[in-house]
């Protein structure tokens, strides 16, 4: 039995399959979907950046690897991280989607507070 060549659409629908596998967007569209990811450390009882602005569908990263234990609580019921010394936390990137202001704080230390910017 002879194999066929791939047609041209099967073709680009690997390739696009094989892309997202690897986290990689193959078109603009998909990438601005796709959205990239922003990090905010926790540090010296301060977030840094303090203030944020991102596109939709971005994915926050908040960092903290130091002694003293962090959490963020979002405002109006939003997303909260477990208490940690060290890690790595994200949000639901659902509860970020809208364009707004979103004011997150750690409850532990009073004024370490910060916000993100969605537009």
């Amino acid at each position: 039995m002879a194999s066929r060549p791939l047609t041209k659409s099967f073709a680009a629908l690997a390739v696009t399959g094989i892309l997202a596998a690897c986290g990689v967007a193959a078109t603009p569209e998909a990438a601005q979907a796709q959205g990239s990811t922003q990090k905010i450390g926790l540090k010296s009882l301060k977030f840094t950046p303090k203030k944020l602005t991102v596109k939709p569908g971005t994915k926050i990263l908040f960092v903290w690897n130091e002694t003293v234990a962090h959490n963020i609580v979002f405002a109006k019921k939003g997303p909260k991280s477990p208490t940690l010394n060290k890690g790595l936390w994200s949000p639901d990137p659902k509860a970020l989607a809208k364009p707004g202001t979103y004011k997150y704080k750690c409850t532990l230390h009073p004024g370490m507070d910060g916000e993100i910017t969605v537009k």
